[in-house]
């Protein structure tokens, strides 16, 4: 005999309960991180399906529409032969580069390497 589901307040059986559960902190609830995202995500998706579908699909446009500008900035800068430096100024590719941005940048970079060691 297949045992019978019996539906828990964060499956949707009443909305009060899992209104009070996103709405408290979180170490009220019992839950972790991961299992409040989730239950989160579900109670969005199950009120609201129309619109988490659309966002869904917006996301996913947008990252396609800066993966497209991405490749064209690497087209222009290939076919114009220039690059951007690290003080977001445009140069060609054969011309040198500025004393002072070469060292801010080595600076930078070493400063970082500390902070994380």
């Amino acid at each position: 005999m297949a045992p019978k589901y019996h539906p828990t307040p964060l499956s949707g059986g009443d909305a009060r309960i899992l209104g009070a559960v996103l709405h408290a902190p979180g170490f009220l609830s019992g839950l972790g991180d991961a299992e409040y995202n989730l239950v989160k995500s579900r109670a969005k998706q199950a009120a609201h399906p129309e619109q988490v579908n659309g966002i869904r699909l917006m996301i996913k446009a947008l990252d396609e529409l800066r993966n497209g500008v991405a490749a064209a900035e690497r087209m222009i800068l290939t076919r114009t032969e220039t690059r951007v430096d690290d003080d977001d100024q445009v140069r060609g590719i054969r011309e040198p580069l500025p004393r002072g941005a070469l060292t801010a940048a080595k600076v930078a970079k070493s400063a970082v390497a500390q902070d994380v060691a």
